[in-house]
């Protein structure tokens, strides 16, 4: 039976067909059920919705219902599973509600005959208890929700009875099943997890006190999955998470699935614990994901391309907490992020980052950070064979911008200024030609973030060359840091022109007001970037004092400029975010900048020509 798809999906098992309608038990005429046969009159097909007189029971109750294993429940749930004519899809299922319907008037035969009745009273309230579950499960597969619920909320505290002396277990996860999915399908989450919870606490019980079968083993399969898509929708994503995770483990266990996509739901959920900081858990689904590559031919390049991404996400987030001096975790946070999960296959932790089960995996010093790069740069590697800039454009920024945060946190960890400005220089090249290339009207974002980088990274650059030649360190011409400087100015002259309102746009008035700041975080990072631009302006060398004057101007005019913006779409209380001291700066070089423009024939220029 199919499941329906949610946030992640997953491939289930089906039971095998059978052609075989033979036998007297719920026996109905070939054709006479819903849409049973193909090329039958209106007239017919309505016929074969009305209830007919059930043949009558000739044979003993005992014989009857020993029968009733073969030729009416395994008839009808091979009907159940078979696919139809996209013409008349439900056609089986409507045999099988016949079959049914015809059954449990014969129950009623069997209850009423004198003495026989009454011996086998209870097997047959036990066969008619099956037989209207599997009657609700036929109503919702044909897409009679409510006549479905019905029946399978009716059933539902006979099926408990059951299965708390021992039997109709797989039956009653079924059907809380179908009732969690019914409720989930229309919003309800909460009434979805009520029944999902008792379904998962009923057979975890049950595994506890005795062997549960392969069927009800299936069941909890999927019952695991659903918990995870309701929890999802219920703001829980820890327990969506762990759900997803035994039932991914669950499945490679059983073979149950399609090998591509359970590589690309493990190296989903990879993602998530890594946004928790849970590199172990993180790199276990991943080194799940390898031991199902290694023995599966023929995989989808962009499945194998994502894995490699996973790994080299991984070892990013290692560079980026050896490169920043974070606050020491509490107990609580450390064993977290020593917590992994749990798959059940051989071979899994020859894949597994050494150093990971301690600490979180924070690297020790600058050499393991640079074996740690090359191990992230070998990945992006085999990613950008998959994701080309021509072909998948956007995930091919997104793999140059990760490259470019690599080196970035690498460098933070080098004591080498020299060394420093050739990590720059490489994360610069490997940005900059790509956003030349974008279209800022189809690339919006991504266009704002590349020049914004960009612009960091020669700003960065810069001021390292300004402070090695300020402390005699090196000597470096002034055309050299004036170039610095210009990539810089460039770049953020660049991000800041994507705010601007499109070329003869009729609704806006005023073309130099810029758009799209009611965010108060794309406001804050808009005013960072004028803010760096002023900074660098003021700093930037020129080749004599009118040339120095222009560029102080310039400065001053964009101090000035972010002062009024600030004073426009001023920051509230309730923002996350504000701006406050940075335009109190702004102010106050406002105030400073004419008199330095003044007297700047006054003022020594310093060795790098900057002050």
């Amino acid at each position: 039976r199919r499941v329906p798809e949610g946030h992640t999906r997953f491939s289930w098992g089906w039971v095998e067909e059978t052609e075989d309608r033979d036998g007297e038990i719920g026996a109905r005429e070939e054709g006479k059920g819903g849409q049973g046969t193909e090329g039958k009159d209106e007239a017919k097909i309505k016929k074969g919705f009305l209830k007919k007189e059930a043949p009558p029971v000739k044979e003993e109750v005992g014989i009857f219902l020993q029968k009733a294993e073969q030729l009416v429940f395994s008839k009808v749930l091979a009907l159940h599973e078979k696919v139809c004519d996209e013409r008349t899809p439900f056609a089986a299922k409507y045999d099988a509600r016949g079959i049914l319907n015809t059954f449990l008037q014969q129950l009623d035969q069997c209850a009423a005959k004198e003495g026989e009745g009454e011996k086998y009273a209870d097997d047959i309230e036990l066969a008619r208890t099956r037989a209207e579950f599997l009657l609700g499960v036929n109503f919702y597969d044909t897409e009679e929700i409510s006549q479905g619920e019905k029946l399978l909320k009716e059933v539902h505290p006979k099926l408990k009875e059951r299965s708390a002396k021992g039997s109709c277990h797989e039956e009653l996860m079924d059907c809380m099943n179908h009732l969690g999915m019914i409720w989930s399908s229309r919003g309800e989450m909460a009434k979805a997890e009520t029944y999902l919870v008792e379904a998962h606490a009923s057979h975890v019980a049950r595994q506890k006190s005795e062997q549960v079968s392969a069927l009800a083993e299936k069941h909890f399969t999927t019952n695991l999955f659903l918990l995870a898509q309701v929890y999802q929708h219920l703001g829980k994503p820890d327990l969506s998470a762990a759900f997803c995770q035994q039932t991914l483990d669950r499945q490679v266990i059983d073979n149950a699935c399609n090998n591509d996509e359970w590589m690309k739901n493990a190296t989903q959920l990879s993602g998530y614990y890594l946004g928790q900081d849970r590199k172990l858990a993180a790199a276990q689904c991943l080194a799940a994901a390898e031991v199902v590559r290694a023995r599966t031919p023929g995989l989808g390049e962009e499945t194998v391309g994502n894995l490699h991404w996973g790994w080299a996400k991984i070892a990013l987030a290692r560079l980026y907490d050896a490169a920043h001096a974070l606050p020491d975790p509490t107990e609580e946070e450390r064993a977290a992020r020593e917590r992994g999960v749990e798959f059940h296959m051989e071979g899994l932790e020859g894949y597994l980052p050494k150093g990971l089960e301690v600490g979180g995996g924070v690297l020790a010093g600058y050499e393991a950070a640079c074996a740690e790069f090359k191990t992230f740069l070998s990945h992006i590697n085999e990613v950008k064979k998959v994701f080309p800039l021509d072909g998948a454009c956007s995930e091919h920024v997104m793999l140059l911008q990760d490259v470019s945060k690599a080196y970035r946190h690498l460098a933070a960890l080098s004591g080498k200024p020299d060394d420093v400005c050739k990590m720059y220089k490489r994360r610069i090249d490997s940005l900059e030609p790509v956003a030349l290339q974008l279209n800022p009207a189809a690339f919006d974002a991504q266009c704002k973030e590349i020049w914004y980088e960009v612009a960091e990274a020669y700003r960065d650059m810069f001021d390292v060359k300004v402070a090695q030649v300020e402390q005699g360190a090196k000597k470096i011409g002034p055309d050299k840091l004036q170039a610095l400087a210009d990539g810089s100015i460039n770049a953020y002259q660049h991000y800041l022109k994507c705010f601007l309102p499109v070329p003869n746009d009729p609704e806006t008035s005023d073309k130099n007001q810029p758009q799209g700041l009611g965010d108060a975080r794309i406001r804050r990072w808009y005013l960072t970037a004028r803010f760096g631009l002023a900074r660098i302006l003021s700093k930037r060398p020129g080749n004599d004092l009118n040339e120095r004057r222009k560029y102080l101007a310039q400065a001053l005019d964009e101090y000035k400029r972010i002062v009024e913006l600030g004073e426009q779409m001023p920051f509230q209380p309730k923002d996350e975010v504000n701006f406050e001291q940075e335009i109190e700066m702004c102010r106050e070089m406002v105030s400073l900048l004419p008199a330095k423009i003044h007297r700047l024939h006054t003022l020594h220029p310093g060795l790098s020509g900057t002050a």
